[in-house]
């Protein structure tokens, strides 16, 4: 099984009293990637020639990073947010009863554990 753990630890910047480097993902920039590239990966897992039309596209992975998954990352180290183990997440165009276990995908929702 593979599992997906939102990892948040500390990332030490740049020292920024030099000259800048334009154009380089920093902290919450690079979180962002690497949720996306996580959805990319599990949706990915999902053999469209053998299922039936799961109804996402190519930009789902880039809409629950740009959208869903920023209220999860805003909240993190919050009293509540703490006491969950699970976080689980809608893919947009996905129906209800879709499943599919290796991506974690139950409900048409994404399922990340800690």
């Amino acid at each position: 099984m593979v599992c997906f753990h939102i990892s948040f630890f500390a990332t030490v910047l740049d020292d920024l009293t030099g000259p800048l480097s334009i154009g380089k993902a920093i902290g919450s920039v690079r979180i962002d990637e690497a949720f996306q590239a996580e959805v990319e990966r599990r949706l990915g897992l999902i053999d469209r020639e053998d299922e039936e039309d799961p109804g996402i596209s190519k930009y789902t992975a880039h809409d629950m990073a740009k959208n869903h998954f920023q209220s999860i990352k805003t909240q993190f180290g919050t009293p509540m947010q703490e006491l969950l183990d699970e976080i689980i997440l809608h893919v947009p165009g996905l129906r209800k009863d879709f499943y599919h276990m290796e991506a974690k995908i139950s409900h048409g929702s994404m399922i990340f554990t800690k």
